[in-house]
């Protein structure tokens, strides 16, 4: 009960944080950025940059009241100073690469590198003895647990949202050959009230119970509004964006529950701490290397058949959309007509103009037939996206980026416009 009300005090101090409000712009900026890229590959607005806000907020919203639910319900304790730390090692790492932006990584090494020092005396060499005191008082065991339930809470959220904000994209090969695929990218802005040790129990509420807090004890506790941005992206073009998203979320349940339990162990015997930092940076880069193999052993889903149309994106609200076909689904005839390319769709459309009739081959192989009326106004291609073929216009080339880089091409960008 003490801690719900210390809960409600602090609600009105979320908004005194000015990281709620930059991350607001950030994730307005992403996913305006978003839509340019689509207007400019297929000169449809394919989503809202309002909606996809409104979204990231509304969803986000659920993901915070959760993660604050859950850590507080399983007694984990939040200790800043360890989270400084953590975000000082991802501004080194992100210079290496963009997806060191992940706390996985950081964490697991402040907590390989606390590990190991603690299995060694402290040095009595003057100018390294306050940094090794340092390392080895950090609290490893509840920085793991926070990282291990905010990727849980993601999960659910690219579950219940992330296909939902996929971008379909035309991608040129290492052969340069052009095919198509999903960019499955979501954003979320957490308000996350986490439990704090003050360090001094003259401040903040005192809790007798004799198992709470599980993990991070600490005598004295109080409420600390953080808002937190998550997100998820990828490109995929073996997988619808339903299939990629269900796949994401499975593998980062069960690697959030094993990181959870291996930091709930390390509270209790600190030499499996070593193997819970271990097991977060590495297990997360695992993740990542077990979906390209799977990108790698199925066959490229949005490339055209020889005998129909492969479907790569449905514009949202168009007439496509309406008699639900699907992205993935084949288009094998319009209006009783074979159709194998661009124009012949179109002249097949022509061919009915108030009413159009379409043969599909569906995701698990079976036929079905649609049809929907066609009224003045609605898009000449029914809201169906297809999969690029060689006159397309515009494409992307895929490269891993490091954010030197990345700094690079814009200067040079800057340079160029001047």
């Amino acid at each position: 009960m003490e801690l719900l009300i210390e809960l409600i005090k602090k609600i009105p101090f979320l908004f005194l944080q000015p990281m709620l409000y930059i991350g607001l712009i950030l994730i307005i900026l992403q996913y305006r950025r978003q839509m340019i890229l689509e207007r400019a590959l297929f000169s449809s607005r394919i989503h809202s940059v309002s909606l996809e806000v409104l979204g990231s907020l509304g969803y986000g919203l659920i993901g915070g009241v959760v993660g604050s639910g859950l850590m507080m319900s399983l007694g984990v304790v939040f200790h800043p100073y360890e989270m400084g730390i953590v975000w000082l090692i991802t501004a080194i790492l992100i210079f290496f690469h963009i997806r060191f932006l992940c706390l996985s990584y950081a964490a697991g090494i402040l907590g390989l590198l606390a590990g190991i020092m603690r299995l060694f005396p402290t040095p009595e060499i003057v100018w390294l003895k306050p940094f090794w005191e340092m390392v080895t008082q950090l609290h490893i065991p509840s920085l793991i647990a926070i990282v291990a339930i905010l990727h849980l809470i993601e999960a659910f959220l690219i579950r219940l949202q992330a296909e939902k904000t996929s971008t379909p994209l035309f991608i040129e090969t290492k052969r340069g050959k052009l095919i198509g695929g999903q960019h499955i990218q979501a954003f979320w802005l957490l308000p996350l009230f986490l439990v704090v040790s003050t360090g001094d129990s003259s401040q903040g509420i005192e809790l007798s119970s004799t198992w709470w807090p599980l993990i991070g004890g600490a005598s004295s506790l109080t409420i600390l509004p953080v808002p937190a941005i998550i997100g998820y992206s990828d490109v995929t073009t073996v997988y619808t964006s339903v299939e990629k998203s269900k796949v994401a979320s499975k593998h980062l349940i069960i690697y959030s529950v094993f990181l959870f339990g291996l930091a709930f162990a390390a509270e209790y015997w600190l030499p499996l701490q070593i193997i819970a930092a271990l097991f977060a940076a590495l297990a997360h880069e695992g993740l990542r290397l077990i979906g390209k193999r799977a990108e790698a052993k199925r066959s490229v889903l949005f490339v055209h058949p020889n005998d129909g149309l492969r479907v790569l994106e449905v514009i949202p609200g168009s007439p496509a959309a309406r008699m639900g076909i699907k992205s993935g689904e084949t288009i094998k005839k319009v209006n009783g007509i074979p159709v194998t390319d661009k124009r012949g769709l179109y002249e097949a459309l022509q061919s009915q103009s108030a009413f159009a009739k379409l043969e599909i081959i569906n995701l698990s192989g079976h036929i079905k037939l649609v049809q929907h009326s066609l009224y003045e106004g609605d898009h000449h291609q029914l809201g169906i996206i297809l999969a690029p073929d060689d006159e397309a216009p515009y494409y992307i080339e895929m490269e891993d980026h490091n954010l030197l880089k990345l700094f690079r091409q814009k200067v040079e960008k800057i340079f160029r416009g001047a």
